[in-house]
Order: C-alpha cells, then sequence, then structure tokens
C-alpha cells in the first residue's frame, strides 16, 4: 500500500474513483438502467430484483452483528507512536 501511495497520479485516482463508483449502490442502479434501455428489459428487471434482495439483505446483517472493523497493523503502529517505531521502555 505504501507504494501505490508514493507513486500515485491524477489517472490512477480518478480510475480507482470510477472504479469504486461501478462497484456501489449507484454503478448497479446505473448497469440496470443501462440493461433495460439498450438490451434487455425483463433481465435488467430480474438483476434490480438480485440487486435489491441483496444489498437488503447485507444491511439487515450488518444491522444484526454490529462488529466494528479491526483496526490494521498500520493503525496499530501509529497509535502506539508511529510506523515501525519501537518506544523506548522505561528503564532500558
Amino acid at each position: 500500500m505504501q507504494f501505490l501511495a508514493d507513486h500515485r497520479n491524477i489517472f490512477l485516482t480518478k480510475l480507482a474513483n470510477i472504479a469504486a463508483f461501478a462497484g456501489g449502490v449507484e454503478g448497479y442502479i446505473l448497469l440496470a438502467a443501462l440493461i433495460y434501455v439498450v438490451w434487455n428489459k425483463r433481465l435488467a428487471i430480474q438483476l434490480s430484483v438480485v440487486m435489491l434482495a441483496a444489498l437488503s439483505i447485507n444491511d439487515l446483517l450488518k444491522m444484526l452483528v454490529r462488529n466494528p472493523r479491526r483496526s490494521s497493523p498500520r493503525n496499530i503502529s501509529a497509535e502506539m507512536g508511529g510506523a515501525g517505531q519501537k518506544r523506548a521502555r522505561p528503564g532500558h
């Protein structure tokens, strides 16, 4: 991840934003609308029903579980005094 952060550029950032949009609810809605208009209305409706069911189940499970994400090793090291740095122990 650090390599990507050190070598980022505007093109890759825009590409990542487009990919994140396409993988979100908005991207699915756009895809279903495009299929509806251009290709096959029945397929678009079936796709919409499946997406709605999957997203609803996902949200329901998130509400039931309520399990926060664990801190990554990077966040833990930052909380302990910096990336990769060891804290000096008292008396050593």
